[in-house]
């Protein structure tokens, strides 16, 4: 219903509340009204579109064996034809590589996961554009709006020095910025 109505000729906007009351039927962790991360939703769709699209219905137990000094390339394959055996749908179509070191005895301990999904940290700007109007003090220019890039925690000095630079102040000129 949802697809429908998004790709309708002459659609409108459409209200999330009869989508997420739907989810919540089969979804309990997304019920009541708050606030829930986008990141799990769409980690719960994708979960549900492999589990529906997955191609093997009777899944085999499969051991999985350690890496034991083999190659990377030989255990990877290993792994991905275990998980293939088990889950084979477009969705998961990757995997990574996992290694982790016993802190009291130094075994290595190598594994392949398969992935739908990678998270990835958002930078913060450190930067931000600000869009200030110049006027000539002679009048011999019309006002122009000048766009700069300055630090974001920054002071209006940084201000003053990107507009000069954009501007092209020549040394006995001066800027006065004014709110």
């Amino acid at each position: 219903e949802l697809l429908r109505k998004l790709w309708a000729p002459g659609r409108t906007p459409i209200a999330p509340r009869p989508f997420k009351a739907k989810l919540a039927r089969f979804a309990p962790q997304f019920s009541g009204h708050n606030q829930h991360d986008s990141q799990e939703l769409l980690a719960f769709l994708l979960d549900g579109l492999h589990e529906d699209l997955n191609r093997v219905k009777h899944k085999p137990y499969i051991k999985s064996r350690d890496a034991d000094g083999r190659p990377d390339e030989e255990v990877a394959d290993e792994y991905w034809a275990n998980h293939i055996a088990r889950n084979d749908s477009i969705i998961v179509d990757g995997q990574y590589k996992s290694t982790l070191v016993c802190p009291v005895c130094n075994k290595v301990s190598v594994t392949f996961d398969p992935f739908m999904y990678l998270s990835l940290p958002l930078q913060s700007a450190t930067n931000r554009a600000m869009t200030v109007t110049v006027f000539s003090c002679d009048g011999s220019a019309q006002p122009s709006p000048c766009t700069v890039t300055v630090p974001k925690q920054g002071r209006c000095k940084d201000l003053i020095q990107a507009l000069s630079n954009a501007c092209s102040l020549k040394h006995n000129e001066r800027l006065v910025l004014v709110e």
